[in-house]
C-alpha cells in the first residue's frame, strides 16, 4: 500500500497546503502516529486523501458547513465503501447486490432540522439521448435507496433549500484523474 504525504496531495490536487492540512484535521481521525509536535508528517492512504477531498468539496462547492460536513461523510462511509469508491481492505464492506450495472451514483443530500440527515441514492443504469423536432429527449433509468431519515417507509421531507445534489461518481472520477495523472506509482 502506498502513503502520501500531505504536501504531495495538496500540490497533485492545486489545493493550497494550509487548507488541506486543514481538512484533514477536520475530516480524518487524529493521526496514530503523534500529533503536531510528533515531528512524524502524517502519511495518507488513498482512501484517506479521497474522503479528505470529498470532504473539501461539501465544504467547498456545496456550501457545506464543518459539522454537517463530518456528519454526512459518517453516515455515507459504509455506503461508499460498499460500492467500491474506497480501494483499500480497511475501507470496504460487503458488496451492494443491486448495483451491478451502474453506470453513475448521484446522491440527493436533504438536511434539516430537527429531522436527521436523509440521502436518496440514485444509481443510473442507462441513459440515452434521443432526436426529436424540438431539440430531443433524455432518457434516463435508475433505481434509487434511501438511508437515513426515515428510510423504512421512504419518507423524505424536503424544502427546496434543504436538498442539494452531490454527483459522487464525477468527484470521484474528478479526483482519480487528477490523482492518477500526476503521482507517479511505486
Amino acid at each position: 500500500m502506498r502513503y502520501f504525504s500531505n504536501r504531495e496531495l495538496s500540490q497533485t490536487l492545486g489545493i493550497k497546503l494550509a487548507k488541506w492540512k486543514r481538512w484533514c484535521r477536520e475530516f480524518l481521525a487524529p493521526d496514530p502516529l503523534g500529533g503536531m509536535q510528533s515531528g512524524y508528517a502524517r502519511q495518507l492512504t488513498i482512501d484517506d486523501a479521497f474522503t479528505v477531498y470529498l470532504g473539501g468539496y461539501l465544504v467547498g462547492e456545496l456550501k457545506y458547513g464543518i459539522q454537517t460536513t463530518r456528519q454526512i461523510l459518517a453516515d455515507l462511509r459504509d455506503w461508499l465503501g460498499a460500492c467500491g469508491f474506497y480501494r483499500t481492505p480497511m475501507y470496504r464492506s460487503a458488496g451492494v447486490e443491486d448495483d451491478q450495472g451502474v453506470l453513475a451514483y448521484q446522491i440527493y443530500i436533504t438536511t434539516g432540522d430537527p429531522m436527521p440527515h436523509a440521502y436518496t441514492i440514485r444509481g443510473i443504469l442507462e441513459e440515452r439521448v434521443e432526436p426529436a423536432p424540438a431539440g430531443c429527449f433524455r432518457t434516463v433509468r435508475y433505481w434509487e435507496r434511501i438511508l437515513g431519515g426515515n428510510a423504512a417507509t421512504g419518507a423524505v421531507q424536503a424544502t427546496g433549500d434543504s436538498v442539494r445534489l452531490l454527483n459522487i461518481s464525477s468527484v470521484q472520477a474528478c479526483f482519480l484523474c487528477y490523482f492518477d495523472s500526476a503521482v507517479p506509482a511505486k
